[in-house]
């Protein structure tokens, strides 16, 4: 530590400096001893609550005859994180370790101080724990014995073990039993073993509860435990770690007569108080202090061996032990420790305390070394003031000398031997006491204050003042949001998460509202409840939204009323939403206080995890929420104190002794700090600001004039000449002279500006191996253990960079930091306004600074404001923790159970506790998860039918902020002390410690890009805010606007910071350094300014915003020289244009591009690009001359391998480029693929199938009308053998295809003529037409209904009535039409008998097209018309009228009686009456036959009835069938008509011309 300053303490919050504690529940005992049922304690908050309620302040103590009590027995007074007891311990190989008892005395927490992992572990037991519970080392030895007897089984086979005894008020004693093999204390596979813990039951004879006065059990070495119990005994107790038994003694207290025994009016004066020991040659005596006030020396073996009773103290009663009326000194006397003079006990020192202590109480003492070599020891004592902490110490002025050889005259101490007299008898001891008292020194105490305390003068309140909400505007719209900035102010000035978590579990019990009934309509609780059960990424989104909840619910429930009404409640909402933050910043008032109660005082760095330590160590202040260290303050704050104490203890009302009185000394800075700071309190706060504020504009605008134009200038807008203070600040001027004048600024100017010891100490070699090696065990390997059997450190222990900070380290360097930067800013604002006024006053005879001298002035105000600032920034933690239930049950659990991250009290086997236990339950756990990941947060869901209020998630550490200083300190290379780590951090980053205000330093824009790669985007924008904007400033600026999207600003600063880049750029080297410290490495060189418009181009495509990356891919490809090859940029603008859909520009960069490949691989890039985005209407207006190929075969892939349904649909779009380029072949053979590959698609479902087929229809369609624009003879596209297609049948293929080449061999490809897509077109409607009639009438399909055949086709159409569709199809398939006209004749048959409702309207569709509906007649006449046509359509000469044959059939086979239409027998009277007559035999229609036939002849016979004679060539009648039509007559009417044939015959015979036979 450095040495010289006056000390301080520097202190912060438990709860901020060391990480949430992994909690293991302890089993209770087996039986309690405890006469009496322990109830669970009230809980803290709810104490707290009930004082505000009943309107008490809401403090710990309570006055009692002017004097505060001791609250080490109220218990239930505690908050679960304040302690009610608490210790330093240090052992060998573990170092520090701080010890407390929290959660009500339920809970011990360890800490390990020295460790950097030392994660807190808490151990939560079933009773309350007795005071001092202690921890201890296994020896080596001892371990090793009993591994080889076998009894110990839990001990460790790689080591020694750590003993934690525990004793509870029942009277159970516990002892805790651990492998010093890291994690220390958290390793889950050493307690899943079992045996970890280990109870014992003292004996009976032992009243309960134990420690009723506050005194504890005392450990003695690793096994030996004493124990005050009732009426002044003690208990000693030996552990056998033979056989794990208990050896106790009990020892009672001898008094000086047996008279004085008898006679005593209450048991109660033997209780013990307070007791120490020290161990002489391996021997422990134990000193006690009694109510009765006798000092006792016990002995393990001996019991009580010497008693002294001490005098009553100055002031005091003797009878009561209460202050007497006429006390006017101190109210207390600290006395020195007695010793042996012989077998006698004598007092060797007295000094009376000081008059500060008065109504004080005494929590703790200790001595110590003193921080000087040689300088003798000091008794530090803690205070107890009004509930704070008071700490002062002095000199313990005892002569020692070496030890004497003389056996009767030996006396023992820590430090030496005490050279006193020998006295036998007790008079003489008496007289010499009265001597000691009597002859008191003089007062000789020093109070340490804690350096928070230290207020500047003229600064805002901050939170933790009362003051603080009357110097806000509550009209202001962000009013919630400063009073959250300064509640969550790092360091003085604000609270601790704690605080402020338990604080808002009181706002929200206060602020809900008993009701009775159903409030569902007008619920008074409703905006809490809204509050709470919302999640919160942080403490202060959760405070912020909690308070005022009533408040903000009431105002937006009133959104849209009258406007006059709303201004009228204005005022009424102002003043209780002050009032709401008024109640909860007196809670949290109330709770930081609670904290601040003194505990006891320890002293770490006596003893390093290696050995015992050379330095004496520090003093440790342990109150219930924090924990601070004696340190020594660094030169700007003593220098700052000390002026400001001297300033303090002036009387200013004395014109005389006021600030005329600053006396001019050798200490010239200290001088002229004092006249700057006598000058500075002539403004008031509000002047001052605006001092202030017009320094800052300076700073941040940058200097334009010279220094001395610069403050005169200020001086002018502040009004200096309104300032009466030029006689007196010229008369001191002139009492110093000029060059002491300069000096003191010199003096000043390095003040502000150092970094302490840090330089020298950082760049000396350590040499101390033993040293070394404690600082790498610091950080050992998690995973390995570190400490090998027998003590020797393993080999993989010496792991990992040297670091000698740990949590708490960290933490106090941050509140030190914020003090010292505070101290320099203050003193630099203080002096650059003594300066102003002097130069304002513009006096010949006073002294002019120089130009360099303001300059590292004001360099001073810039650095220690800048690094100010981040000092006030803090870093959110997440809102962590399980569900809290609103009330807990109590039980008991039969083995311990580990309990994880348990942040409240909960006790053990509780439902509560088990599904906790349940929900952190993992398998296969590795020890680098030992400590438990935190839950999310989460508040407690009541039904919905229930009024409860959502309870606020328990209070967990790290779940509130944390200084962003703490965040930032460097490792530290030597052992940890202040004010040397505070130097580090300063010395590290360099900001303090530079030149000049005019240029922004490598040191300072390190720090900010620091800050912006840690994530502390708004923490580097402040610090750039300080800084000129130079080239690395608008770099790191636009890194920031980068991250926050702001890309426009973004773009502006990075082309601001170009200038610097090239060759020919203009350069300072201090510029040059600062912006290659902050560059890429690639860019440090600052040679290529193509090479960081690429990087700038880079960084913004990382954020995909290529509408900025682009301009500087193209200002990199116009600067990059000759030989620098800018393909890359070139393809990297093209793809940014493409990427913003530039493509126009794209389409332009083509021609631009240098590389050939490169152009090739761009116009795929770019026709995908432009079909992906739908652009295919600006595609294909690109003519894309020298690139149509390219484009043809991107989009011909991709048609034949993309997915056909998927955007974009390249084979539509290949389509429309084929079209627009006339290629009809193509085209057609495109979409002919597209319908083929849409039948080879997966076809999960039934409507799938259907969106198959229409989209097949659509590409058919298509197809065809491509194809059709060709000639006749040229309409077919030739296409790969498609093997296995569903498309179409395979007899079409083998008929219809046709091949290339020869027959017999192997064809690998087909010809698709127009004739073939239109049958597959064909096809593909139909089945999809036949599903949804099939759907429409069945409701359902099968898997064949896709299938079919083209004939099924045909037939299910006309099955179904679709008669046109069936002809049709028939007709593209080229199929026999003849089951459709059969179809029909059944149909119009059906019709003529039983008319139109004979069918259903499924088997009607016929009926309902418009030709069909136009006709008039009846529906069979309309069906036998339909007939007509269709036959007269279908039924052609090239059929041989075979389907009209299949009608009369049809008709016949129905009904042969049935009379045929007449346009049917008419067609074959005329075409074809031979058919017709044979027919009607077939049918035995004879007589129909027979008039046919006679028909048959007379139209024969007609050329004869004209005259005409024809030869027998000429005319030709079926005689063979006439004869048979004759011979088949046998009716009488039948025999007629036949004799009429036969007369038919003879005539035509006579008529027709004789055969000529040649």
């Amino acid at each position: 530590m450095s040495r010289g300053g006056k000390r301080t303490i520097v202190c912060s919050h438990i709860s901020s400096a060391f990480s949430q504690p992994t909690f293991y529940t302890v089993p209770p005992a087996r039986v309690s001893r405890h006469g009496q049922q322990q109830q669970p304690s009230m809980h803290a908050s709810q104490t707290l609550l009930s004082k505000i309620k009943n309107g008490a302040e809401g403090q710990d103590s309570t006055k009692n005859g002017g004097r505060t009590k001791s609250n080490s027995a109220g218990f239930s007074q505690s908050l679960e994180e304040h302690a009610l007891q608490a210790s330093i311990t240090s052992l060998p190989l573990l170092g520090d370790m701080l010890l407390r008892i929290t959660h009500s005395g339920y809970v011990l927490e360890l800490t390990l101080l020295d460790w950097l992992d030392g994660s807190p572990v808490c151990w939560e037991f079933s009773e309350r724990i007795v005071p001092m519970p202690a921890i201890a080392l296994s020896s080596a030895d001892a371990n090793q014995q009993t591994l080889v007897r076998g009894i110990h089984a839990t001990a460790s086979s790689q080591g020694r073990e750590a003993f934690v005894y525990v004793l509870l008020e029942g009277g159970t004693l516990f002892r805790l039993s651990f492998p010093l093999t890291t994690p220390f204390f958290h390793d889950e596979h050493w307690i899943a073993k079992g045996g970890w813990v280990q109870e014992f039951t003292l004996p009976s004879t032992v009243a309960r509860p134990l420690a009723v006065n506050g005194c504890g059990m005392h450990l003695q070495g690793e096994r030996t435990i004493a124990i005050p119990v009732n009426s002044g005994a003690y208990l000693y107790i030996d552990i056998d770690l033979n056989d794990g038994q208990l050896l106790d003694k009990l020892h009672y207290p001898q008094h000086h007569s047996i008279l004085s025994k008898m006679f005593r009016t209450a048991q109660e004066q033997d209780n013990v108080i307070s007791t120490a020991s020290i161990d002489v040659n391996g021997t422990y005596m134990l000193f006690s202090i009694s109510r009765d006030r006798c000092l006792r020396v016990w002995d393990k073996q001996r019991g009580n061996t010497h008693t002294l009773s001490l005098p009553a103290t100055p002031g005091f009663d003797t009878g009561t032990g209460n202050p007497s009326r006429d006390q006017t000194r101190g109210s207390s006397v600290v006395r020195g420790s007695s010793v042996f003079v012989g077998s006698k006990l004598q007092k060797v020192w007295e000094k009376e305390a000081s008059t500060r202590t008065e109504l004080c109480f005494l929590r703790d003492f200790i001595v110590k070394q003193a921080p000087e070599s040689n300088a003798g020891f000091e008794i530090h004592c803690l205070w107890e003031r009004s509930g704070e902490s008071m700490y002062e110490y002095t000199a313990l002025d005892i002569e020692t000398t070496p030890q004497t050889s003389s056996r009767q005259s030996r006396s023992y101490s820590n430090s030496g031997d005490i050279r006193m007299d020998e006295n036998d008898s007790s008079t003489s001891n008496e007289e010499s006491d009265s001597e000691v008292v009597d002859d008191f020194e003089e007062v000789g105490w020093h109070l340490i204050s804690y350096l928070s305390s230290s207020v500047t003068p003229g600064k805002a309140p901050t939170a933790d003042s009362i003051d603080f909400l009357g110097s806000l505007d509550f009209t202001a719209p962000n009013i919630d949001a400063t009073i959250l900035q300064a509640l969550f102010t790092p360091g003085p000035g604000g609270f601790s998460p704690y605080t402020i978590s338990e604080a808002l579990k009181v706002y929200v019990e206060s602020a809900r509202v008993s009701v009775k009934g159903d409030t569902r309509s007008s619920d008074p609780n409703v905006g809490l409840r809204n509050a709470l059960s919302h999640q919160y990424t942080s403490l202060r989104a959760r405070v912020g939204a909690i308070v005022g909840s009533v408040i903000k619910e009431k105002v937006s429930s009133k959104t849209g009323t009258n406007n006059r009404i709303m201004e009228d409640e204005e005022e009424t909402k102002i003043t209780t939403q002050r009032r709401e933050w008024e109640g909860f910043l007196a809670c949290c008032r109330a709770i930081e206080k609670s904290g601040h109660w003194p505990v006891a005082l320890g002293i770490v760095g006596t003893r390093a995890p290696t050995g015992q330590s050379p330095q004496g160590g520090e003093c440790v202040v342990i109150e219930r929420e924090r924990m601070g260290l004696v340190v020594n303050e660094d030169s700007p704050l003593e220098m700052y104190h000390r002026v400001m104490r001297e300033m303090q203890e002036t009387d200013f009302n004395d014109e005389e002794a006021g600030i005329h009185a600053v006396q001019p000394t050798h200490d010239w800075g200290s001088f002229l700090l004092r006249l700057a700071l006598s000058l500075k309190s002539l403004l008031s706060p509000s002047s001052w600001a605006k001092v202030t504020d017009d320094l800052f504009s300076v700073i941040r605008n940058g200097i334009s004039k010279n220094y001395d134009e610069l403050l005169l200038d200020l001086g002018s807008e502040l009004h200096l000449e309104n300032l009466e203070a030029d006689d007196w600040v010229f008369e001191q001027l002139d009492d110093i002279g000029k060059d002491n004048f300069s000096l003191g600024l010199d003096t000043i100017s390095t003040l502000i500006r150092t970094t302490g010891v840090a330089e020298i100490a950082d760049t000396v070699k350590q040499e101390d191996d033993e040293e070394e090696v404690g600082r790498m065990l610091l950080h050992a390997n998690a995973n390995s253990s570190l400490i090998a059997f027998g003590g020797v450190v393993g080999a993989n222990a010496l792991l990992g960079e040297a670091d000698n900070h740990t949590q708490w380290s960290k933490s106090l360097t941050a509140s030190y930091l914020s003090a010292t930067l505070d101290a320099r800013y203050d003193i630099a604002s203080s002096v650059i306004f003594l300066l102003m006024f002097i130069i304002f006053s513009q006096r010949d005879d006073s002294p002019s600074p120089t130009a360099q001298v303001i300059d590292e002035l004001f360099f001073g105000l810039r650095s220690s404001s800048l690094l100010r600032q981040i000092a006030s920034r803090a870093v959110e933690g997440e809102v962590d923790g399980p569900v809290e239930n609103t009330q807990l049950q109590n039980g008991a659990s039969a083995a311990p159970v580990l309990a994880r991250a348990i942040p409240t009290h909960m006790r053990a086997g509780t439902a509560d506790s088990m599904s906790l236990q349940l929900s952190n339950l993992q398998v296969g756990v590795v020890q680098s998860s030992l400590i438990p990941p935190q839950a999310r947060s989460q508040v407690f869901l009541p039904p919905s039918k229930s009024s409860a209020i959502p309870s606020l998630p328990s209070t967990m550490r790290g779940s509130g902020s944390s200084p962003l200083l703490q965040t930032l300190l460097p490792s530290l290379k030597r052992s940890f002390s202040l004010p040397y780590a505070s130097d580090a951090f300063l010395y590290s980053n360099g900001i303090i410690s530079s030149d000049s205000l005019l240029i922004a330093c490598q040191a300072e824009v390190k720090f900010a890009e620091d800050l912006r790669k840690r994530e502390h985007y708004r923490a580097a924008a402040d610090v750039l805010d300080w800084l000129p904007k130079n080239d690395a400033c608008c770099y790191i600026g636009g890194l920031l606007m980068l991250h926050w999207e702001e890309y426009e600003q973004a773009s502006s600063l990075f082309e601001g910071a170009s200038r610097s880049f090239g060759p020919m750029a203009f350069r300072n080297k201090t510029l040059e350094k600062a912006l290659a410290s902050v560059l890429p490495p690639s860019l440090s060189s600052l040679n290529s300014l193509s090479a960081y418009y690429e990087h700038l181009a880079q960084l913004f495509e990382e954020k995909g915003q290529y509408q900025y990356s682009v301009p500087f891919y193209r200002l990199a490809i116009e600067s990059a020289d000759q030989e620098v090859e800018t393909t890359d940029f070139w393809h990297n603008v093209f793809r940014g244009q493409i990427a913003n859909e530039y493509f126009e520009q794209a389409y332009m960069s083509l021609a631009e591009m240098p590389d050939v490949t490169l152009r090739n691989t761009s116009v795929a890039n770019l026709v995908t690009a432009m079909c992906e985005r739908n652009k295919v209407e600006m595609l294909l207006g690109f003519d894309f001359v020298g690139f149509q190929d390219d484009v043809e075969e991107v989009l011909s892939f991709k048609a034949r391998n993309a997915h056909p349904l998927q955007h974009p649909i390249y084979s539509k779009i290949y389509y429309s480029w084929s079209i627009k380029r006339e290629d009809y072949r193509a085209a057609a053979s495109m979409m002919y693929q597209r319908a083929r590959i849409l039948d080879q698609l997966d076809k999960p479902d039934v409507e799938t199938r259907h969106v198959h087929l229409s989209f097949q229809l659509e590409a058919y369609t298509v197809a065809i009308s491509a194809l059709s624009l060709l000639d006749p003879q040229e309409a077919w596209i030739s296409l790969p053998i498609l093997l296995n297609s569903g498309a179409v049948p395979q007899e079409w293929r083998q008929a219809n295809f046709g091949t290339f080449g020869p027959s017999d061999e192997v064809r690998d490809s087909e010809i698709v003529e127009l004739s073939d897509m239109r049958k597959e077109l064909e096809l593909c409607r139909g089945r999809r037409q036949l599903v949804v009639q099939k759907m429409s009438i069945r409701g359902f399909v099968s898997d064949e209904d896709f299938e079919i055949l083209p004939m099924e086709v045909v037939r299910r159409y006309a099955q179904i009535g679709m008669f046109e569709e069936a002809l049709y199809s028939a007709r593209v398939f080229e199929v026999d039409m003849s089951i459709i006209f059969t179809r029909m004749v059944d149909t119009c048959i059906t019709l003529s008998k039983e008319g139109p409702g004979a069918f259903s309207q499924h088997e009607s569709h016929w009926l309902t097209r418009e030709r069909v509906v136009g006709w008039e007649g009846e529906v069979h006449q309309k069906g036998w018309r339909l007939l007509q046509e269709s036959l007269e359509r279908h039924d052609t000469p090239s059929t041989g009228w075979q389907y009209r044959k299949n009608c009369l059939e049809r008709i016949m086979d129905t009904d042969r009686t049935s009379i045929p239409p007449s346009w049917l027998t008419a067609f074959f009277q005329e075409r074809e009456p031979e058919y017709l007559i044979r027919t009607c035999l077939r049918y035995q229609l004879i007589l129909p036959a027979i008039e046919y036939t006679i028909l048959m002849i007379k139209k024969a016979n007609q050329p004869f009835a004209q005259g005409a004679t024809i030869s027998v060539t000429q005319t030709h009648l079926p005689y063979s069938l006439i004869d048979a039509v004759v011979g088949a007559a046998q009716s009488k009417e039948e025999l007629r008509k036949a004799s009429l044939v036969k007369a038919e015959i003879a005539a035509r015979i006579g008529r027709v011309g004789r055969w000529e036979w040649h």
